[in-house]
């Protein structure tokens, strides 16, 4: 038995395992930015995988980056806890 992470790797054979979906919330303290709640930043990363391969869905309430340096920081560390394709568990 194995556990699957990408769906065109996956065989169907009812014996292995397919994760099907992976989320991460990444947060960061308020901004200048219009929060006039004062309400932390939240950036939430999912995968979807519909048959055809990944796809990462990105969701916010309020995210703020002074470049895109810190968008590349936060979704190579989402990548590098997800690159593995899957885990042999034999």
């Amino acid at each position: 038995m194995k556990i699957v992470t990408d769906s065109t790797k996956y065989d169907w054979n009812g014996e292995d395992i397919f994760l099907d979906e992976v989320s991460m919330k990444y947060i960061q303290a308020p901004d200048c930015t219009e929060n006039k709640d004062n309400d932390d930043q939240e950036l939430i990363i999912t995968t979807r995988d519909g048959g055809g391969g990944k796809f990462l869905n990105l969701k916010t309430n309020n995210w703020s980056i002074s470049g895109l340096e810190d968008l590349k920081l936060v979704i190579e560390d989402f990548n590098k806890r997800i690159e593995n394709e899957s885990t042999d568990n034999t």
